[in-house]
């Protein structure tokens, strides 16, 4: 009987000992839960605050800087100042100190994408220093910008020069004729006069591209044309040096048509101010690539950054989830444990207290 009672006693107490070692495990996996999860949350924010928001303020402040220098170099363009120009080259010397800066900083960090990113803006920054060199080329030589000009200047102008020496011999010649001057000279002055007209239309239109004084100077030009058939009519009243003078005047008046030509086919076409042209086919899409790199640097940190304030938020349910588990667990094996130490500990001793009260009555008789 003896035995039996130590062996019930003895499982009563590896059950208390049992509940109490789940207790335990139960506190302990709480705790660890808490610790692990307050950790991986820490490296996380840390990871944010520290890497993810300071690099995505750098990377739209590098893009403010894009903005300004590239306007600081518009505006140069159009003022031709030196004061500006100083403005611009400065801007720029801080910009790539910048950019160079975030290069060395960025190349510590955990994130191939970002490093590869701002590296390659690098690439931007030495293409815009080339065109940056022709524009500067073409404020310091204003005809090398307009083509179509440079050939009004070097080849449409001398020719002119060629042709009004021409009609001031014709002129001169005529006033010296004795006979049948009178019609000559008019038609001598018209020339002159419709020559000078067209030539004077023609540089206004390559100077403001103005379709106006194109359609003058066509005119001008169909009159000089008319004057040229009118002598040739007269041919046989003309001296023999004022033939060869109207001879030559005609040589050169072709030539000046097909030089003319040239220029306006440049000066209607794209190129016909290389400023803009280059503004318009080459750093402007340059800049433009620019902008859409620094755009997708920042929004792959703006999203690197929601990403992981997601993760924070999921992590802290889950952790709530186990924690709040263990504690109901816990919970339950201490009412469990509990149970059992009040129902399981007392059984035994009730046997003995109802023999006792069995024995009293004859003890005191």
């Amino acid at each position: 009987m003896n035995i039996l009672s130590d062996k019930k006693a003895y499982s009563i107490r590896q059950k208390i000992w049992v509940g109490y070692i789940i207790l335990l495990i139960i506190l302990a996996s709480i705790v660890g839960v808490a610790i692990y999860n307050l950790f991986q949350i820490n490296n996380r924010t840390i990871f944010v605050v520290g890497q993810v928001q300071p690099s995505t303020i750098e990377l739209i402040e590098l893009s403010r800087m894009v903005y300004k220098t590239s306007a600081s170099l518009d505006f140069y363009l159009l003022t031709q100042d030196d004061g500006d120009k100083k403005i611009y080259l400065d801007q720029m010397a801080s910009l790539k100190k910048r950019h160079a800066e975030l290069k060395t900083k960025f190349a510590e960090l955990e994130n191939a994408n970002l490093v590869e990113g701002v590296s390659l803006l690098g690439d931007r920054f030495n293409e815009i220093e080339q065109y940056e060199k022709t524009l500067f080329e073409l404020v310091e030589q204003p005809l090398l910008n307009y083509p179509a000009l440079k050939i009004s200047e070097t080849k449409l102008g001398p020719i002119d020069q060629q042709m009004r020496n021409l009609m001031t011999d014709l002129i001169l010649q005529l006033k010296e004729a004795e006979t049948g001057s009178g019609s000559l000279m008019f038609e001598a002055l018209s020339l002159r006069d419709n020559w000078t007209s067209a030539v004077g239309q023609m540089q206004l239109y390559f100077s403001l591209k103005s379709e106006k004084a194109l359609h003058s100077a066509n005119l001008f030009f169909t009159g000089v044309e008319q004057q040229l058939a009118s002598f040739n009519d007269m041919e046989n009243i003309l001296g023999d040096d004022q033939f060869f003078v109207l001879e030559e005047f005609e040589e050169y008046y072709d030539e000046y048509r097909i030089s003319l030509e040239s220029a306006l086919t440049i000066h209607r076409s794209p190129q016909w101010r290389i400023d803009t042209y280059i503004i318009r086919q080459g750093l402007g899409p340059v800049l433009k690539r620019l902008a859409v790199e620094l755009d997708i640097l920042v929004s792959d940190q703006k999203r690197l950054s929601k990403e992981m304030g997601e993760k924070l938020e999921n992590q802290i349910v889950f952790s709530l989830t186990v924690i709040v588990t263990l504690m109901v667990l816990g919970v339950l094996t201490f009412v469990v444990v509990a149970y059992t130490s009040a129902t399981q500990l007392a059984k035994p001793s009730t046997p003995a207290w109802r023999a006792l009260l069995r024995i009293i009555p004859f003890s005191r008789n």
